[in-house]
């Protein structure tokens, strides 16, 4: 007959048999997610190198001659020149473009930032008869993209007069882009405590003032995000200023560009230098604005 010892040293057998079945098991289970993870995430990553790729090549290439541009096609340059980019900036004219973008791009995001902020802060915060059917209002102008709209936005603005300069652009801009700012930011206000502008009130601060010094600092996340999106969209926008703009002086950048791609399909160089100068602030915005990008959409998407 077993020993009540030799049941517990079977038991105690049994458990730890038990505890490593399970521990592989785990690890099993825990290689297969792995494993999946891996698999789902192989597209993205492949993505994400072949546009570092696609990005060092067109910002290494402005740097180099157009003998070495053939010679080398993939390396580094073995001298590094500016003659491109001068020529482009001075020759094309290429400064005054960007003098035209930058004017657009800074009037546009401006413009629909301060029209959006009062906008969403009024349909959040306040409640009043039709506050519902405005709000389904401006979703329903997120469902249609503005090449579906831009005939009719067209024919109002060469009513208006407002045809080939750049008031048309800033106000067609904001139109296109106002339903999707306003969403997010009410998204955002709703999140704020309503004790913020009660304790404000029993203060002495009025409506435009609880609006300007508390509600917009604290609205400085969301805010940084939209500007980004919105300067980045409107900077790289070339359907709308192609119907738009007919004058060759008032020309944004990516009109220009794609100008000069038409009569120096042959000079590679002066087009990669081209294209370095349209894409550097884009770049640039981006790099600064990326961390507030994910925040900002994570806040207003938040209730």
């Amino acid at each position: 007959m077993l020993g009540w010892n030799d049941f517990n040293n079977r038991n105690r057998t049994v458990q730890i048999l038990s505890e490593k079945g399970e521990e592989k098991l785990r690890k099993r289970n825990n290689a297969g997610k792995k494993f999946v993870t891996l698999l789902l995430s192989l597209p993205m990553y492949l993505y994400c190198i072949g546009s570092l790729i696609f990005l060092s090549y067109a910002l290494i290439n402005p740097f180099k001659s157009n003998k070495e541009f053939f010679q080398n096609l993939l390396g580094l340059p073995r001298q590094w020149t500016l003659e491109n980019i001068i020529q482009v900036w001075k020759a094309a004219e290429f400064y005054k473009y960007y003098i035209n973008s930058i004017v657009v791009t800074v009037c546009a995001t401006l413009s629909i930032l301060v029209i959006a902020s009062l906008t969403a802060y009024g349909l959040s915060r306040y409640k009043f008869k039709f506050n519902k059917k405005v709000n389904s209002f401006f979703l329903l102008g997120m469902m249609f993209p503005a090449t579906i709209m831009i005939i009719p936005l067209f024919l109002v603005a060469r009513n208006l007069g407002l045809v080939d300069n750049f008031r048309g652009l800033v106000v067609i801009f904001t139109a296109t882009t106002l339903s999707f700012s306003v969403f997010i930011l009410a998204g955002f206000f709703k999140t704020l405590p309503h004790e913020v502008h009660e304790a404000a009130k029993i203060d002495g601060a009025g409506e435009f003032r609880i609006f300007w010094k508390i509600m917009m600092p604290m609205a400085r996340p969301i805010l940084g995000t939209l500007m980004t999106i919105t300067a980045i969209n409107v900077w790289n926008d070339y359907f709308i200023s192609l119907i738009m703009i007919y004058d060759n002086d008032k020309r944004t950048l990516p009109l220009a560009l794609a100008n000069f791609y038409a009569g120096n399909q042959a000079r590679w160089p002066l087009l990669f230098a081209a294209l370095f100068i349209t894409t550097l602030p884009i770049i640039i915005v981006f790099f600064i604005g990326s961390k507030q990008i994910v925040s900002g959409l994570t806040a207003g998407a938040t209730k």
